[in-house]
C-alpha cells in the first residue's frame, strides 16, 4: 500500500466518513501529519503511523485513488491574469511558513507565534494566513491551491457523477455479470443488510448503493466545487442482483435459525416476513418462530 505525503485516505468514523489527507510523514516513520478536507476550520492531527496501517488492516481507513484537487496541477495560461496575481500575494505570505518552518509549522502550539510573526511582518490578518494555510494544505500543498474558485477557471466542463450511465457489457442474456462475490464481498453485503435491518435505509437498492460508496469508492471529483463521489466501471463492481441474491441467502439462514419453542413477538414475526420474502404470517404462526 502506498502511504505517502500528499495521499487522500477516508477514515470512517460511525456512519459519517471523513477525508483527511497526509501533509508529512517523519523520517523514521513513526508519526504523520494529517488534515481534514471540506471544512472551512484549519485541522490538523498528528497520527501514530503504526495506528495507521492498523486502521488500514480492520477498514476503518481506505486510500483513495482519486483526488479532486488533482486538476490544480495546470499551467498558468489556463488562469486569469487576475487569479495568477493573487495566487501569488498569497504564496508570498505563507511561503515561509510552509517551506522554512515545516514539521514545525505543524505543532499547533508553535503555529500561533509563527502565524503572528508573519501577520506583522505582511500586514495580513492571522485570519487570512490561516485561510491561505488551510486552502494550500487541503488541496495538495501546490501553489495553484490558492487560486480562488480554481473550478470556474479556463472553461472546465462539468464531468458525470459515475454511476449516471451505466457501463460495463452485458452477459449473452444481456445481464452485467459484475466481479466475483468473495468472502469480502459477501461482508460488505452484509452491512448493507444491516442498513435495511436497522431501518437506515428502506429498499435494497439504495442499501446497495450504500455499499459501493463505502467499500468500492475511488475517490472524489469537484463539481462545481462540490465533492461528487467516483466508481469504478461497473465490470469492475458487484451487480444489484448479485447483492440480491446474497440478500435471500442470509434471509434464509436467518429463518432456518429461529426456534421452534415458543411464538415470535408482533415485532419478530413481522421482520421474519418481511425478510424472508415467502414466509406469511399464517405460516410463521403454524411454525411457531423464535429467534436464537
Amino acid at each position: 500500500m502506498d502511504i505517502s505525503i500528499n495521499r487522500l485516505f477516508e477514515w470512517q468514523k460511525d456512519e459519517l466518513p471523513e477525508v483527511y489527507r497526509i501533509l508529512w510523514i517523519a523520517p523514521s516513520c513513526t508519526e504523520m501529519v494529517v488534515i481534514k478536507l471540506w471544512v472551512e476550520k484549519l485541522e490538523t492531527s498528528v497520527l501514530q503511523y503504526t495506528d495507521f496501517e492498523k486502521a488500514l488492516d480492520t477498514h476503518k481507513i481506505r486510500l483513495l485513488e482519486r483526488d479532486p484537487y488533482a486538476s490544480y496541477m495546470r499551467p498558468d495560461n489556463t488562469l486569469s491574469y487576475k487569479s495568477c496575481s493573487r495566487r501569488d500575494e498569497a504564496w508570498e505570505v505563507i511561503k515561509s511558513l510552509v517551506i522554512n518552518e515545516s514539521p514545525r509549522i505543524f505543532d499547533v502550539s508553535e503555529r500561533g507565534a509563527m502565524v503572528s510573526n508573519v501577520a506583522a511582518r505582511t500586514h495580513k490578518s492571522k485570519t487570512t494566513i490561516y485561510t491561505y494555510l488551510r486552502l494550500y494544505w487541503q488541496r495538495g500543498q501546490t501553489i495553484n491551491a490558492l487560486v480562488l474558485n480554481f473550478h470556474k477557471q479556463g472553461g472546465v466542463g462539468k464531468r458525470r457523477q459515475a454511476g449516471d450511465t451505466k457501463r460495463g457489457r452485458p452477459n449473452k442474456n444481456g445481464e452485467r455479470t459484475g466481479i466475483n462475490t468473495t468472502d469480502e464481498i459477501r461482508e460488505y453485503f452484509r452491512y448493507g443488510i444491516n442498513l435495511i435491518k436497522n431501518g437506515l435505509v428502506k429498499t435494497q437498492k439504495e442499501a446497495f448503493d450504500k455499499v459501493l460508496e463505502k467499500y468500492f469508492k475511488l475517490g472524489y471529483e469537484l463539481q462545481d466545487g462540490v465533492p461528487v463521489p467516483i466508481l469504478p466501471p461497473w465490470e469492475e463492481l458487484p451487480t444489484l442482483k448479485q447483492f440480491r441474491d446474497f440478500y435471500r441467502e442470509e434471509v434464509d439462514t436467518y429463518v432456518m435459525c429461529l426456534r421452534f419453542d415458543r411464538e415470535l413477538t408482533a415485532s419478530q414475526l413481522a421482520f421474519a416476513v418481511k425478510k424472508s420474502g415467502y414466509l406469511t404470517i399464517h405460516t410463521a404462526k403454524l411454525m411457531k418462530f423464535t429467534c436464537i
